[in-house]
């Protein structure tokens, strides 16, 4: 069975569901999947190496009653203590949630920032090594043979570098994804949490 087949049939099981969280629940399987082929599985493999559709979680109409029941439970109002104290705390918690999401910004910032440079040096690196073989070529016309014949040389050891580099970056770059990615996932299930508390 191939990924299309699998999320389609994985679709159809997990139809009693809402429809975000039966979305979800289909974009985890599908990283799942991606992260497999990424290993060097083939399609088909990483299908077979997730589970049969029967024991995957949640696509039972048992779970979609337990879910419809949590969100009727959910609807639950705040108490006269507890909206005081949101009143009364409001100096001290706001300005620590305006310091918590900025650290989280900024930390995002950093972090794609040294994706930033380091995709910079590789084009740096690219540039160079085809600099390299040019300027060796317009001094070599110029009569300094020797000094032309090691700035060409230079020209292959830069390509090559810029090769590791690209792949540095790569890596770095799709680490990066995946660690924003998960961390909005866990920021967005802590607030479905405090939201249902």
């Amino acid at each position: 069975m191939n990924k299309n087949d699998f999320l389609e049939e994985l679709r159809n099981k997990l139809s009693s569901l809402p429809d975000d969280e039966r979305d979800e629940r289909i974009a985890f399987y599908c990283e799942m999947i991606d992260d497999r082929i990424e290993e060097g599985l083939s399609e088909e493999a990483a299908v077979a190496e997730i589970s049969d559709l029967d024991d995957t979680p949640y696509n039972t109409d048992s779970s979609a009653q337990n879910t419809s029941s949590k969100k009727t439970d959910r609807k639950r109002k705040l108490s006269a203590v507890e909206i005081t104290l949101l009143i009364v705390g409001f100096p001290i918690w706001l300005p620590i949630l305006v310091s918590v999401f900025a650290v989280y910004i900024s930390l995002f910032a950093a972090l794609w920032s040294v994706v930033v440079s380091l995709w910079s040096v590789f084009a740096s690196l690219a540039a160079t090594s085809l600099g390299c073989v040019a300027g060796g070529v317009v001094i070599i016309a110029g009569g300094e043979t020797l000094p032309g014949i090691a700035l060409i040389a230079a020209g292959p050891v830069c390509a090559g570098l810029s090769i590791l580099m690209f792949m540095l970056c790569t890596l770095v770059t799709k680490a990066s994804a995946r660690l924003c990615a998960a961390t909005v996932c866990a920021v967005k299930a802590w607030f479905k949490k405090w939201r249902s508390a």
